[in-house]
C-alpha cells in the first residue's frame, strides 16, 4: 500500500480511517479504497508534509543533565 500526505478540502471535516478527525494540516496515510473515494469525491487534496526544520527540535545531550549518580 502506499502512503500519501492529504488534508481534508477547504471548509470540510472528515474522519480518519481509525475514526480520528483529519488534521486540517494533513496526515500521512496508507491510500485504502476509503482514502481512494474521497479523493475521487474531492473530499481530500494532496498537502505539503511538514519540513523536517518545523518539527520541535532535538534536545542537545550535551546540556542535559543526569540526575542521580
Amino acid at each position: 500500500m502506499t502512503k500519501q500526505y492529504l488534508k481534508p478540502a477547504p471548509g470540510l471535516t472528515l474522519p480518519l480511517p481509525d475514526g480520528r478527525t483529519w488534521p486540517a494540516e494533513g496526515e500521512w496515510v496508507d491510500v485504502d479504497q476509503y482514502v481512494r473515494r474521497r479523493i475521487a469525491d474531492g473530499d481530500l487534496v494532496a498537502g505539503t508534509p511538514p519540513s523536517v526544520s518545523d518539527q520541535a527540535p532535538a534536545e542537545d545531550p550535551a546540556t542535559t543533565t543526569k540526575k542521580g549518580k
